[in-house]
């Protein structure tokens, strides 16, 4: 069968229509090396206290130190029945705790201090965030009596979400105990000021 006049031009521009978008290539294709992006180098912990550094608030801390979340130094973890059930007001017992270490606190005037509250986990999240900071304050306000600046203090809360102790046991019960240890106030040691 023979192509009139007029359809050999059109299949001629229909031909080059593919080749130029790239449906049929007018040159052999040439496979290229497909080049894998490196893997992003694993963040470091330089001091090596379990925080990695993009994180790690407070780096350099001496090996061996305890730290928190954060990075920081934990001067002291006022640990145990410091507070009644869902109070801010200090027990006796964390009062001498407290006492016990305002020489330790005194001695290192220059340091930055967070006074870290923490709680059970009795109580939703907003009512428990509102708790650890009026323990934090309740540590600061006794620190300030007793003659720590107040400059050097901040309070902060984390709530229920930093526990010690586990809430509750393993059947699912309460587990008192546990709870108490969770109501504590940390003092961190942010650097010097």
């Amino acid at each position: 069968m023979k192509l009139s006049v007029l359809m050999k031009p059109l299949i001629l521009l229909a031909v080059a229509g593919f080749v130029l978008s790239g449906c049929i290539s007018a040159k052999p294709q040439v496979e290229q090396a497909v080049v894998a992006t490196p893997a992003p180098e694993p963040v470091g912990d330089s001091d090596g206290d379990g925080v990695p550094d993009d994180k790690d608030a407070c780096p350099g801390t001496p090996p061996g130190v305890k730290v928190d979340a954060k990075g920081c130094e934990i001067i002291l973890s006022l640990s145990g029945v410091n507070f009644e059930f869902d109070s801010a007001k200090l027990t006796a017992q964390g009062e001498d705790t407290l006492k016990g270490v305002l020489g330790l606190i005194n001695e290192n005037s220059t340091k930055k201090l967070e006074l870290a509250g923490h709680t059970d986990s009795i109580g939703t999240d907003a009512y428990n965030m509102g708790l650890g900071e009026r323990r934090a304050n309740s540590v600061k306000t006794f620190l300030m009596d007793h003659g720590v600046d107040a400059a050097r203090m901040t309070a902060r809360s984390y709530g229920e979400s930093q526990p010690v102790e586990s809430n509750t046991n393993a059947d699912g019960s309460d587990n008192p105990a546990g709870r108490a240890a969770n109501r504590r106030v940390n003092i961190i040691d942010l650097g010097s000021k």
